[in-house]
């Protein structure tokens, strides 16, 4: 069995560079991995016009995890939406393996034959040294400050998400709902973050306008169609 998951692994890596997919299933403890994209040369696995479900992750023996591991911005996970409405759960994975799966649902179609991509960014060190998001911000975030803070990395999570809406000519209105990992934002380094319980949800709507980036901050959503991150 271990043998047959290797083999199938090798064969969707070949695939990849000379198709795109309409489902990817993940099978007790089917992982992806990307990894080596660049600026210059961005690392693609692309999900085309969906079916009701983009992604399924199956679990019938034990308590295996299934994901994608995509932990740097050109590791990249493309969504070829279109104008429709059907949602999509990426299974997001840690390098260690840790689910924080995220949602994107559409409640308002796009116009054109627009796409989604999806990516993450950590450390690329130890998780001790994350607390400091100035050492691995994305192309599009310039500081971690806010008034009076030259660097307020202490008071968010130890991880950016990127979610880019690409090739619309009006982009779609989405809702999303995801999670984060306890070690990347409690007591680690010199993070000072205090996790609230009540009030504030993780869920929000939006009109993409341009690359969102979501980050957390006290359990808050931020939410920019970023030149910079302001904390």
């Amino acid at each position: 069995m271990q043998i047959f998951k290797y083999v199938i692994f090798i064969l969707v890596s070949l695939m990849l560079s000379m198709s795109s997919f309409a489902q990817l299933v993940l099978n007790n403890g089917g992982v992806i991995k990307l990894n080596g994209g660049t600026s210059g040369t961005p690392i693609y696995f692309v999900l085309n016009p969906p079916p009701a479900n983009p992604i399924k992750t199956i679990v019938t023996v034990g308590t295996p995890t299934n994901g994608i591991i995509m932990e740097a911005e050109y590791n990249i996970l493309k969504y070829n939406l279109g104008t429709a409405l059907t949602a999509i759960t990426v299974p997001y994975l840690s390098n260690t393996l840790e689910s924080i799966p995220l949602t994107l649902t559409p409640s308002a179609a796009g116009t054109g034959a627009g796409n989604i991509m999806f990516s993450s960014k950590v450390a690329a060190t130890t998780r001790a040294s994350g607390w400091d998001n100035t050492g691995y911000m994305p192309s599009d975030v310039t500081n971690m400050s806010s008034i009076g803070i030259i660097n307020n990395s202490n008071k968010t999570i130890d991880r950016f998400w990127i979610i880019d809406a690409n090739s619309y000519t009006a982009k779609p209105a989405v809702t999303l709902d995801f999670t984060y990992i306890d070690a990347e934002w409690a007591t680690n380094g010199s993070n000072a973050i205090t996790e609230l319980i009540y009030v504030l949800s993780d869920i929000v709507v939006l009109q993409m306008i341009g690359k969102v980036l979501l980050h957390i901050c006290l359990r808050a959503l931020l939410i920019l169609p970023i030149t910079q991150l302001q904390v």
